[in-house]
C-alpha cells in the first residue's frame, strides 16, 4: 500500500514537471510570436516611411515603439539594431506631423534609438529640424571623475600648488607630521609644488598621477633651511687642524723629553741644548693649546651648522686654515687662523 502511494506521488510530480515545462514553452512561444508580430509591424512602418507615406507609417511605428519600450527581456537586445531603426524613423515622422508635442516625442524617440545603438550617426541629408532633435537627444557626457590627494609633511606652514593652482584642503595633525587632504581634483598627471613661506628652503616639486575616484598619498620633505654646508666644512677643517695640532704637540713634547734625557746623561750640557729644550716645550704647549682650541671650535661650528642661529651667518668664501709659528726670545709662539 505504501509503495502504491509513493508511485502515485511520483507520477503526479512528473506530470507537474511536464506541465511546468509545457507552460514555460507556451509562454516563450507566445512572447516570440508577439516579438515577431511587432517586428513585422515596425518593418512595415519603416517601409512606408522610406516611401514618404508618413501618415500611414506613423501608427505602425508608434505601435512597434510602444511594444518594445515595455519589453524588458533579453530578446530585445537581439533585435536592438532593428528596433533602433524603428525609433529613428518614428522621430522623423513625428517631426513632419502636426502634433504639438512632436519635438518632445521625437527627441525621446531619438534618445531610445541612440541608447540601443550608441554608434548611430545622423544622416547629413536630414533637414535642420530633424538634426536639431538629434542633437537634443545626445546623451549627456558622463561626469568627470575627481581625485583626492593626501600630502604628508613635517611643516605646518607649508603651502601647496597643483600645476601652479593654489590648493586648499583640510589639515590634520598626526604624530610629528601634518597631513593635508585636497579633494575634487582633476584626474591625470600633475606637478605638485610645496613651498615654505618666510623660509630659505627651496621649493619642492613632485610629479603625481591622480586617478579618478581614488586617493593618492604622497610625502614632501623640505631640507633643513638652517643647515649651513660651509660651516659644516669649516667644522671638519677645525677637527683636522685640532688633530694635527695635538699630534704636532705630542711630537714636540717627545723631542723635548729626549733632549732632557740627553741633558741628564751629561753628554751635552750647554746653553744651545737648554734653548732647544725650552723651544720644543714651548712649541708643544702652543700646539696642544691650538689643537685643543681647534677641536672645541670644530665642535661648536659643527653644532651651529645645523642650528637656527647658523642661518644668520653669511658665507661668501670657502673656509681656509692658516697654521704657523713665530720665534720669540726663549721659545716660540704658535698661531691658528681660520677664515670663512
Amino acid at each position: 500500500m505504501k509503495g502504491d502511494f509513493v508511485r502515485t506521488l511520483c507520477a503526479f510530480m512528473a506530470v507537474g514537471v511536464v506541465l511546468s515545462f509545457s507552460l514555460c514553452a507556451l509562454a516563450q512561444e507566445k512572447e516570440d510570436s508577439e516579438i515577431e508580430k511587432h517586428l513585422a509591424i515596425g518593418r512595415d512602418g519603416v517601409t512606408l516611411f522610406e516611401k514618404w507615406r508618413f501618415d500611414d507609417a506613423l501608427p505602425l511605428l508608434e505601435q512597434a515603439a510602444a511594444y518594445f519600450s515595455e519589453l524588458e527581456t533579453e530578446r530585445k537586445q537581439v533585435y536592438r539594431e532593428e528596433i533602433a531603426g524603428f525609433y529613428s524613423a518614428l522621430a522623423q515622422v513625428l517631426l513632419d506631423s502636426d502634433d504639438p508635442n512632436s519635438v518632445v516625442r521625437a527627441v525621446d524617440a531619438f534618445k531610445k534609438a541612440r541608447t540601443l545603438r550608441p554608434a548611430m550617426e545622423p544622416d547629413p541629408a536630414w533637414p535642420p529640424r530633424v538634426m536639431t532633435a538629434w542633437q537634443l537627444a545626445e546623451p549627456p557626457p558622463p561626469p568627470a571623475q575627481t581625485a583626492v590627494l593626501e600630502v604628508t609633511c613635517k611643516e605646518e606652514t607649508a603651502l601647496f600648488t597643483l600645476d601652479d593652482n593654489p590648493l586648499k584642503g583640510q589639515l590634520q595633525k598626526r604624530i610629528g607630521l601634518y597631513v593635508w587632504t585636497f579633494s575634487d581634483l582633476p584626474a591625470g598627471k600633475h606637478t605638485l609644488k610645496g613651498t615654505l613661506p618666510s623660509s630659505d628652503s627651496q621649493d619642492q616639486f613632485l610629479e603625481v598621477e591622480l586617478k579618478g575616484g581614488e586617493t593618492t598619498k604622497v610625502r614632501i620633505d623640505f631640507p633643513d633651511d638652517h643647515y649651513n654646508p660651509k660651516l659644516r666644512v669649516a667644522s671638519y677643517v677645525l677637527f683636522g687642524a685640532g688633530a694635527a695640532g695635538l699630534l704636532g704637540g705630542g711630537a714636540a713634547q717627545l723631542r723635548a723629553e729626549q733632549l732632557v734625557d740627553k741633558w741628564h746623561e751629561g753628554d751635552e750640557q750647554n746653553d744651545a741644548l737648554k734653548s732647544d729644550i725650552r723651544t720644543d716645550e714651548a712649541i708643544s704647549y702652543a700646539l696642544f693649546g691650538i689643537g685643543g682650541a681647534a677641536i672645541v671650535g670644530g665642535i661648536v661650528t659643527y653644532i651651529l651648522s645645523g642650528k637656527k642661529d647658523a642661518s644668520s651667518i653669511q658665507v661668501n668664501e670657502s673656509p681656509s686654515l692658516s697654521l704657523g709659528f713665530l720665534p720669540r726670545p726663549g721659545g716660540a709662539q704658535g698661531f691658528l687662523r681660520i677664515q670663512f
